[in-house]
């Protein structure tokens, strides 16, 4: 359907809600990103069946079908708001996602800290490799907006 084309959007999470809905502790948040990431790109990578043994998932001789088309693996997109983890999506060599509640002025910080880290390692920063959503509002009038921002603002504020 795409033709082989895809880009592939991570985030660990860092809302507790998150966690708690899956039973995780959020203590494990990091440990078990990284075992699932080391997963999922030996599954795209893996030029035969290949077996898994780690401290949260356990695997035998899977295959995974059909092969992923782009080469190494797609890309990856990894969403990141603390400096620390923005700096580890740069090293690692991914696009980085940045949410839509930061101010423009954290957006560029965030942007700075990522070309520095990547600049760093040696890789040539990109502008198209950092995306930054944005939450807008398409109406035609004032009351309709109004009433939007009030249902969304339950709806995140009830969560």
């Amino acid at each position: 359907m795409s033709g082989g084309r895809l880009d592939f959007g991570i985030g660990k999470g860092y809302r507790y809600n998150e966690f708690a809905g899956f039973c995780v502790p959020m203590e494990e948040a990091d440990a078990r990103f990284d075992e699932a990431l080391d997963v999922i790109i030996e599954a795209w990578t893996a030029d035969q069946p290949f077996s898994h043994r780690g401290k949260y998932w356990q695997f035998d001789n899977i295959v995974v079908e059909p092969p992923a088309a782009q080469k190494p693996h797609p890309p990856i997109w990894m969403g990141a708001g603390g400096e620390r983890s923005i700096r580890r999506v740069a090293e690692q060599g991914y696009n980085l996602l940045l949410g839509q509640y930061a101010s423009p002025e954290d957006v560029a910080r965030s942007i700075a800290v990522y070309h520095d880290a990547a600049e760093a390692r040696g890789r040539r920063f990109d502008p198209m490799q950092v995306g930054v959503t944005r939450a807008f509002f398409v109406t035609d009038s004032e009351a309709e907006k109004q009433g939007a921002l009030e249902r969304r603002c339950k709806t995140t504020c009830a969560s």
